[in-house]
């Protein structure tokens, strides 16, 4: 399937490049000093380096804190990807 549009919000045949954080996770006793910032700018500047010029990264919903520090960074919802399990 492919789609075309116009706009940061659309889905292009040949999108911008991204660089993309899987996972990122900070010990819990170190939380809060800093580590989790310098990691996202490492990779940032990693990132801008190798000519991305969108930084992606997903979180987990139901990790509000996760959320609000990524919000913090000046990340901001692209997509809602929603499940419901099939009762049986």
């Amino acid at each position: 399937m492919i789609f075309f549009g116009e706009g940061d919000d659309s889905f292009l045949i040949d999108p911008p490049k991204s660089g993309f954080v899987a996972d990122l996770v900070v010990a819990k006793d170190m939380r809060g000093k800093g580590v989790g910032k310098a990691l996202l700018s490492a990779a940032e500047k990693y990132f801008a380096t190798n000519d991305c010029v969108r930084f992606e990264l997903t979180v987990f919903a139901p990790n509000k804190s996760a959320y609000s520090f990524y919000v913090k960074q000046g990340f901001e919802p692209r997509l809602h990807h929603m499940i419901r399990k099939i009762e049986r």
